[in-house]
């Protein structure tokens, strides 16, 4: 019993620390019925490459992404065709932009498949395409030495499909439709490692749960499927937790077993007038009472016989002898 308390108090603690992780944005995508397709919460960061003024050195910007970025409902869609190098690829598409007073022009786009090219499956979705575009000139502080007057930078993914990973961040951030994928750790995604592919860019994850082509009238996030990174010991505590009470479970019911085994049918008939103990328990019964008539009849001799050397005639009678020496 201790045990079992124990093992529930370190329960409530792992879901209490959960509880208070650092809060971060969230975002929803909606189909025409008002049923969310994506949700996603995360705390992002971008690491991007730009070009000093001059065009010979490059150097990377780290850019925290504030949480007042809002989704953009009319780049964002439950279904649409998106282009993957040489490939159609049916996604589902989460667009974001920045504050427009304070950062315009930039943005960042989340694409979702079930195409099994890309660690995806009918029951199965995969993040595998992230793309970012940079306004330079509001962000002079972080890309220091560009030219101010450089156009927006466009960051978008590189596919390989000869290779058995065509997108990395897919093979990492998949899970069940019916679930949602958490990571609280901070991963880093590349967006593109190829230069001669284009701009090279990568995206940190913290704390990023995500779920897309979500089931109908689906309101909020499914239970977590946890990444490997954040999987540690505390995660066997509601596996110890369930097996605790199983055990409890399973030794009640054998005790219950033992002492109903025990019990004579007719008691047991007395519990439950419809079991099949009611036969059992009235044959027995009636055995009984046949056993004690018996035991009723049986005498030694016969009530009314007498020795006949017992028997006194009375006089004047002449003695008799029948019956081989008993008279009746």
């Amino acid at each position: 019993m201790k045990l079992l308390i124990v093992c529930i108090l370190l329960f409530i603690l792992q879901d209490s620390e959960a509880a208070s992780a650092p809060s971060t944005a969230t975002w929803k995508v909606y189909d025409d019925n008002h049923d969310a397709c994506i949700l996603m919460e995360a705390t992002i960061g971008l690491n991007l490459s730009y070009v000093l003024q001059g065009g010979s050195v490059t150097k990377y910007a780290y850019i925290p992404v504030p949480s007042t970025v809002a989704v953009n409902p009319s780049r964002s869609s439950c279904k649409t065709n998106i282009t993957a190098g040489n490939r159609t690829v049916l996604s589902q598409v989460l667009h974001i932009d920045f504050d427009a007073n304070t950062d315009p022009g930039w943005s960042i786009e989340f694409a979702f498949t079930q195409d099994s090219d890309f660690h995806a499956s009918d029951s199965e979705f995969s993040l595998y395409s992230v793309t970012v575009v940079a306004n330079y000139s509001t962000r002079l502080s972080n890309f220091s030495g560009i030219d101010p007057k450089s156009q927006p930078g466009i960051y978008t993914p590189s596919f390989d499909f000869s290779s058995l990973e065509p997108s990395i961040i897919a093979d990492e951030i998949y899970a069940n439709i019916h679930y949602s994928y958490f990571c609280a750790s901070s991963r880093v995604f590349p967006i593109n490692e190829d230069s001669n592919a284009g701009r090279t860019a990568w995206v940190t994850l913290k704390n990023i749960r995500v779920q897309a082509f979500a089931p109908a009238h689906t309101t909020k996030f499914g239970d977590r499927e946890i990444c490997p990174d954040d999987q540690t010991d505390r995660d066997i505590v509601p596996v110890i937790v369930g097996s605790v009470l199983s055990g409890v479970v399973l030794i009640t019911l054998i005790i219950y077993l033992v002492y109903r085994a025990r019990q004579p049918p007719a008691v047991l008939y007395l519990t439950n007038p419809e079991s099949h103990f009611e036969d059992l328990g009235v044959m027995k019964a009636e055995k009984d009472d046949e056993e004690e008539d018996d035991s009723s009849r049986i005498h030694i001799g016969h009530p009314n016989r007498v020795a006949k050397h017992l028997h006194e005639p009375s006089p004047g009678s002449s003695a008799t002898y029948d019956n081989a020496g008993y008279i009746e």
